[in-house]
């Protein structure tokens, strides 16, 4: 006879499928044997489905050393057992059916009792096997003729030991919900849901991103050996995965832009003539900007980088290739001041090789705008007024390139096109963008970072008002040997705290008492703009040594030889704009000193932060402090609800994580644009994408190969 066909596999679906994990944990409490009141509080934090119950990020861990075998037992509490199982009974009565298991450790013996059936993990353990389970304890003296205890351990479940033997529990941390009833009814629905679920990740992603597949994830969430550190990682991985898949797949066609001719002749000789040469990591931020220009598709891309790493230095570099091009570019600066020290640093480079810069004044003058309009003004800088509504007429406007400070996305690309045709877009900025906003305001831009550090350390000192002095010696001590420095005070409400009669008296009086014969100079935004460019031609000639400066100073191009700054107020500062200006005496050719000196009375959180822009040389990390410092709404305004919130991610901590999760997605958009393929049709579902119509893959051409009949 022939044998019987195989049995069909066990029928498997998603997590959260809404006939399964994804019903309610009312319509599974009998099934579950799950309290009310446990339901209740699991549903008081938002935890009313299997899915959610399953995947419930623990809050942290309790260790449960195992019992000693031969120290004496405490009378009662919670404890772990490592053994041998040696016996298991079975006890049917009209109450029910109870299950007890004899537990061997070193020469004792303990009985370990369910008021059910024992947990379905223990159902094929055979005698001689080894298992761990934690419990509570009971020393019954009651039951045992000989008089000693009778060591019992009541709804124990087992549990995987580390390499000590011991036990660790997940702590959920829900209020109102006792954690035992939790973790039993958790292994409750493990055991019930958990073997008919089906994988969604791509299989491919699984293993090049080296994650526990879904199955394993959760149980090692909840039965963990060593902690939950690969099962967060695969949650965290595809929470961000799918975002980052999400925001990708939604962006907008490609615009159309223009496809640059790219020479390297004029970069060759600024690098001849200004001996430029750009590090690995700025190198290769540069081959990503120079393939995008190649390119017929408009560049959108944002470039990061710490201060001193050099993203203005691509930024120009780009620019000469466009102009090289000839096609004109417009530098968009956040203010007039900040256009001004753009336009200083980049003229003599620029003319240098025959590239014809202009800075835009506020209200430009017909000449300006002729000039733009007939393609004579190659390079153009102006400020973020100057887009939209306030874009000039170009001739033929090949790349914007927005520098933005203190807030983001302040400027939308459709504000800068011309006609039917896109200029590409590179935006930067002073300080890095936090990373959480990077990968959620920022989707739609392309990314590149400049992560090798550009900057040395700098010695940083914080000090009160009597601490002025010995700040002050260490700055002659640093001027006496050739260096110069500035001394620098903030902006309070927006104005700053001296104005330019005072700031004039102030570097007199410094050097006639705490530099005395040190040349010392003022740079006040006050001043006409020819006094300003020649008093800081003057600074990077070495005719000044000490510039008394306000924080406009901020946008000045550095001097190499400036490593010497006092911040006076530092308590009145941005955690960024503290960052920023000790960045101006960090890429000498010498170790940099910066003296932070408070107010008389500071906050004790202001100066906390002050401190901590002392203790912290990383801009990434600043950045994020500063984040959560001012709040999304000031740093992104209307745009600030498009942060998304995450349940097990967090984008700071999970950095390299989510880098990870969006190279990945963007390698599967790349092979599978409309995300067609059967394989990926759950994850476009998960995602809600719908293919658009047309293009879903190469189409032979009808008629390809065939010889034409003549």
């Amino acid at each position: 006879a022939e044998a019987p066909p195989p049995a069909p596999p066990p029928p498997r679906y998603p997590l959260g499928d809404p006939e399964h994990t994804g019903r309610s944990l009312g319509e599974l409490a009998a099934e579950l044997s799950a309290p009310q009141p446990l339901l209740e509080a699991l549903a008081a934090r938002g935890i009313c489905t299997a899915a959610d119950l399953l995947t419930l990020p623990p809050i942290g861990h309790e260790r449960l050393a195992p019992l000693d075998a031969e120290a004496p037992l405490p009378e009662s509490g919670q404890v772990a057992l490592r053994g041998e199982l040696i016996a298991r009974w079975t006890r049917l009565s009209s109450g029910g059916r109870s299950e007890e298991l004899f537990v061997r450790v070193g020469e004792r013996v303990f009985s370990c009792r369910w008021s059910g059936a024992a947990p379905a993990e223990l159902a094929d353990l055979a005698p001689g096997e080894a298992l761990t389970l934690a419990g509570e304890l009971d020393l019954d003296r009651d039951e045992d003729e000989g008089g000693a205890a009778c060591a019992i351990l009541h709804e124990a479940l087992p549990w995987r030991a580390d390499g000590r033997g011991a036990v660790r529990r997940p702590i959920y941390g829900v209020d109102g919900a006792d954690e035992e009833a939790l973790r039993h009814l958790i292994r409750r629905a493990i055991t019930a849901l958990v073997p008919q679920l089906k994988e969604t990740f791509p299989s491919r992603v699984l293993r090049e991103g080296r994650l526990l597949g879904l199955a394993e994830a959760i149980r090692a969430l909840h039965i963990p050996d060593t902690g939950f550190g690969k099962s967060r990682e695969r949650f965290v991985f595809e929470e961000l995965f799918l975002h980052q898949l999400k925001a990708a797949s939604a962006r907008p066609t490609r615009l159309r832009g223009i496809a640059h001719t790219i020479s390297h002749e004029l970069i060759g000789q600024l690098q001849v003539l200004h001996g430029i040469q750009l590090d690995d990591s700025q190198e290769a931020a540069f081959d990503d900007v120079r393939r995008d220009l190649r390119r017929p598709q408009a560049m959108t891309r944002l470039l990061q980088g710490d201060v001193g790493a050099g993203k203005s230095l691509v930024a120009l570099l780009a620019a000469v290739m466009v102009a090289g091009a000839r096609s004109q570019v417009l530098f968009l600066a956040p203010d007039a001041l900040a256009a001004e020290h753009r336009f200083l640093y980049a003229e003599p480079l620029l003319r240098s090789v025959g590239i014809v810069p202009q800075l835009l004044d506020a209200q430009p003058g017909a000449a300006q705008l002729d000039a733009i309009q007939r393609g004579s003004a190659q390079l153009i800088f102006a400020t973020h007024a100057h887009a939209g509504e306030g874009l000039p007429a170009f001739k033929k406007l090949g790349l914007v390139v927005v520098e933005e400070r203190d807030s983001f996305r302040v400027i939308s690309r459709e504000g800068l096109v011309q006609g039917s045709v896109h200029p590409d877009l590179l935006v930067i900025t002073s300080v890095p963008i936090p990373t959480s906003l990077v990968f959620t305001v920022f989707n739609d831009y392309t990314l590149s970072i400049i992560d090798q550090p550009a900057v040395q350390h700098v010695e940083t000192r914080v000090g009160a008002q009597d601490s002025r002095e010995a700040v002050y010696q260490r700055v002659r001590e640093l001027l006496a040997s050739g260096r110069q420095g500035y001394v620098v005070f903030p902006l309070i409400e927006g104005r700053d705290l001296i104005d330019l009669p005072k700031a004039r008296q102030l570097a007199r009086s410094l050097a006639g008492e705490a530099f005395p014969g040190a040349r010392i100079a003022t740079y006040h935004g006050a001043m006409p703009r020819e006094e300003r460019i020649r008093v800081f031609e003057d600074f990077q000639q070495r005719r000044i040594d000490l510039l008394l400066a306000t924080t406009t100073i901020e946008d000045a191009p550095e001097v190499a030889n400036a490593t010497a700054m006092v911040i006076e107020y530092a308590d009145r500062y941005d955690l960024v704009r503290l960052h920023r200006l000790r960045g101006y005496v960090s890429k000498g050719a010498y170790p940099g000193y910066c003296g932070l000196l408070l107010t008389d009375k500071p906050q004790p959180r202001d100066r906390e932060l002050v401190e901590l822009v002392a203790r912290e040389q990383d801009g990434f990390a600043i950045a994020e402090r500063d984040r959560l410092r001012r709040g999304d709404a000031a740093l992104l305004g209307d745009l600030a609800g498009d942060v998304p919130a995450f349940r097990w991610a967090d984008p700071t901590r999970d950095r390299d994580l989510l880098l990870r999760a969006r190279r990945a997605a963007f390698a599967l958009l790349g092979q599978d644009p409309q995300l067609r393929q059967p394989i990926n049709r759950e994850i476009a579902d998960k995602i809600g994408h719908k293919p658009r119509p047309g293009g879903g893959g190469s189409r032979r051409r009808r008629g390809r190969g065939r010889r034409r009949r003549r």
